[in-house]
């Protein structure tokens, strides 16, 4: 097969490269900004000892990860998993969350 077929043939095959925008986050540093959300795992519950639930914690700028695994997603068990979290010593100046229920109920306590 020639060069010129070659390329053509590569130059078909390719993969499409698709770069779209993304909204520009700036960090100042460690600890700067986390996010945190709820990982569903309810399928897997029978094998995770009855958990259904992982929270799932990342510090934006490091890509440091914390994970607490959550049988409900209840207000008080997520309260309960990030204190475990925020023990560890690290605390952020922003936490961005999505609009979940879990994270703006109030619990008595």
């Amino acid at each position: 097969m020639s060069r010129v077929k070659k390329d053509i043939v590569n130059e078909l095959h390719k993969p499409a490269r698709r770069n779209f925008r993304r909204r520009r986050v700036i960090i100042k540093g460690l600890d700067d900004l986390w996010q945190a959300d709820l990982a569903d795992f309810k399928l897997y519950s029978r094998e995770n000892r009855r958990y259904k639930y992982i929270l799932v914690v990342i510090d934006a700028f490091s890509k440091f990860l914390w994970t607490q695994p959550l049988k409900t997603k209840s207000a008080m068990e997520v309260k309960d998993a990030m204190d475990k979290i925020l023990k560890e010593g690290r605390h952020p100046k922003n936490l961005q969350t999505d609009a979940g229920k879990e994270f703006y109920n109030h619990s008595n306590s």
